[in-house]
């Protein structure tokens, strides 16, 4: 019996030896990996494998080093560890040899590529546009390398991260080396499951839908039927090589801004005067929307349309079918629109970009883009000219210009799904900073940053647009225009840093409670019915709490949800009720089979893309510190000596 307990004693001594020695010789590293996504047309990013991948750290801090890498290539596998400046596959990766074997890329985070970086197509959602036949190129310098798949994995670290040590580990790699100085190298372990196409790994259960929540309501909280409504809207969301470190500071973090600041705007107005008066007297009501998913072919404009249109509950929650259990929609108001009232649609996109005069840095120059052949659009556009000519007596706004003549229409937004799938003919302008290609140049990409926008100009987009729609929802003229309806541009600088760097800041901890430091992303995500993203999250809550804050003593108050009835929302303490909506933002050709608990792909009136993520059993990334080949081979001199010594031991004290 001794001798078995012994055993099992010496096998448990041997595991946590080897578990010690592994902790000590590997040490995991934290960081934003690229993930494998797919579409109907195949599978794009990186994946490591089934089996890990092992390289050696190959630093690239110069154009020499690349050059060298290309000349000169090592035999063994190898990490390549980039400056930011040189992370770009169609201009610096596709050109290394077949005979360069890469185990996995970490982009450090640092100086942006001096001529721009857009992953992007140069007619981003081109599929999904008003213009799909265009060769027009938006994005000027869009490379498409979001749409390449590659062998090995990439890794990158926000801003704030803990990186220098992995720089440092490759820049003693990149000495010549001594006689005995170690090899340090990196193993990536992110199998992705999912290959082929969308279609394909739904259907094996190895991906999920891309999604996630948008947000819409009504200005004051009520919807009145009779009522014709102005839409004013932007998308919530972007994606680049490392989705879920997106921070997309110009777009759409610009245009989320400008247009929360301008309902804040017009809330605060109301709130000053009485609130309830100033709402019943408006000729038309005002809607927002903020869209997700819009990146992956404006699936959450065009879910909401769906919708609204076409939606049909197989089974409701409750005898009054305020909501719906399947397909689940929390609430059902958004049956009640009639689409056929929506008058106009102005939209903030991209404005966070100072192209205007150099010399007058203190005036913000914004363009109309609208359709050409709409001329209700064009007139749409002369009146956003008028308020900031008449705005400009009273103080600091945009400039305001036609956009290039070159330019097919709009440019890639929210507003060509309700112009497609509503109404050929009805009035948008999409607000920008640029005439005619995007002033951008790290559109979709990880160094659209908030070091990449300037407050003021979105202070200025805000501005125009809060004093736009004032003059199309009340009917008054621009010289009528209130000069006390303005933005507050701290509050403006304020959510940029929230949207576009952490969302570990004063807005966001005070209204959700953020209890640490999340560094911000607008990727989408994974589609859930019940998790909510962060940023749809907050502004849910924040404009349901900007509406009623002045009311917020008629309301009991809560520690949760489970304080409140299921028509109010638990927020800041207190059940307020339910004015403004989530809608889930998924691919309209997907539908959730929740007796098989698994995706079906169906048929749509507004078939898309099918856009997935896939899944993974881990993600795990480590670097190490390896010995020299010269090392090795010293040792196992030093081994195979020590061996006939202990033989030529032993014979010699057998024969004495």
């Amino acid at each position: 019996m001794w001798k078995i307990i012994l055993i099992l004693l010496l096998l448990f001594i041997k595991e946590t030896q080897t578990k010690s020695i592994h902790d000590t010789i590997y040490q995991d590293i934290g960081g934003f990996t690229g993930m494998q996504l797919l579409n109907k047309n195949g599978d794009y990013g990186g994946t490591s494998g089934f089996d890990p991948l092992y390289g050696e750290l190959y630093l690239i801090e110069e154009e020499s080093d690349f050059e060298k890498l290309i000349n000169d290539p090592p035999s063994k596998k190898l990490v390549l560890v980039l400056n930011a400046e040189f992370f770009s596959f169609s201009k610096y990766l596709d050109r290394l040899p077949n005979k360069i074997t890469i185990a996995g890329v970490i982009l450090l985070p640092g100086n942006k590529p001096g001529t721009g970086y857009s992953p992007e197509m140069t007619y981003p959602l081109k599929a999904s546009s008003l213009h799909p036949e265009s060769d027009y190129e938006w994005n000027s310098i869009g490379n498409g390398d979001l749409y390449k798949k590659y062998f090995f994995p990439i890794l990158t670290f926000p801003l704030q991260g803990n990186f220098q040590f992995i720089k440092d580990m490759a820049k003693q790699n990149k000495r010549d080396l001594e006689f005995f100085e170690p090899r340090n190298g990196a193993v990536f372990d992110i199998f992705m499951q999912a290959n082929e196409d969308s279609e394909t790994c739904l259907r094996r259960k190895t991906c999920v839908p891309i999604g996630g929540q948008s947000v819409w309501g009504f200005i004051g909280g009520e919807y009145n039927k009779s009522k014709e409504y102005i839409m004013i809207t932007t998308p919530l969301d972007t994606r680049s090589s490392f989705p879920y470190l997106s921070p997309g500071s110009e777009f759409p973090s610009s245009g989320i801004v400008a247009l929360l600041s301008a309902i804040d705007g017009i809330i605060s107005f109301a709130n000053s005067n009485n609130a309830t008066e100033f709402y019943s007297s408006l000729k038309r009501q005002i809607m927002f929307g903020f869209w997700d998913g819009e990146s992956f072919g404006h699936i959450g404009s065009l879910k909401f349309i769906n919708d609204v249109k076409y939606f049909d509950c197989k089974e409701w929650n409750d005898s009054s079918h305020s909501s719906c259990n399947q397909p689940f929609r929390y609430s059902m108001a958004f049956k009640d629109l009639d689409l056929s009232k929506l008058t106009e649609i102005i939209e903030p996109n991209q404005v966070g970009l100072y192209t205007g005069n150099p010399n007058n840095t203190y005036q913000s120059q914004l363009y109309t883009h609208y359709e050409k052949e709409n001329f209700q659009s064009l007139v749409l556009a002369e009146k956003i000219m008028m308020v900031s000519i008449n705005s400009l007596k009273i103080m600091n706004l945009s400039t305001v210009e036609y956009p290039s003549p070159h330019t097919p229409g709009i440019p890639p937004s929210s507003s060509e799904s309700f112009v497609r799938k509503i109404k050929s003919d009805l009035p948008v302008v999409v607000l920008t900073d640029y005439p005619s290609q995007f002033s951008n140049a790290f559109y979709s990409s990880v160094f659209d940053d908030i070091f990449n926008i300037e407050t003021q100009q979105i202070a200025g987009a805000a501005s125009l647009l809060l004093r736009t729609v004032y003059m199309e929802a009340t009917g008054c003229n621009p010289e009528e225009i209130p000069e006390n309806l303005a933005v507050n541009e701290t509050f403006i600088r304020d959510l940029m840093f929230c949207f576009s760097f952490t969302y570990y800041c004063q807005y966001f901890v005070d209204i959700l409670g953020i209890p640490f430091n999340v560094p911000s992303s607008n990727y989408p995500g994974l589609f859930s019915d019940t998790n909510v993203p962060i940023r749809s999250k907050f502004l849910h809550d924040f404009i349901t709490y900007l509406t009623l804050v002045q009311k917020s003593s008629e309301f009991p108050s809560c520690k949760s949800g489970y304080d409140c009835n299921s028509s109010e929302n638990c927020i800041v303490g207190k059940c307020y009720p339910r004015i403004v909506y989530f809608h889930p933002s998924y691919s309209n050709n997907v539908e959730y089979d929740y007796k098989q608990k698994e995706y079906k792909v169906v048929e749509s009136y507004f078939p898309d893309d099918l856009w997935v993520e896939s899944d993974w059993k881990k993600i795990q990334i480590q670097v190490y510190q390896g010995n020299s080949k010269n090392v090795d081979i010293l040792v196992f001199c030093v081994g195979i000596f020590l061996i006939l010594l202990d033989c030529f031991m032993i014979k010699f004290f057998k024969l004495f």
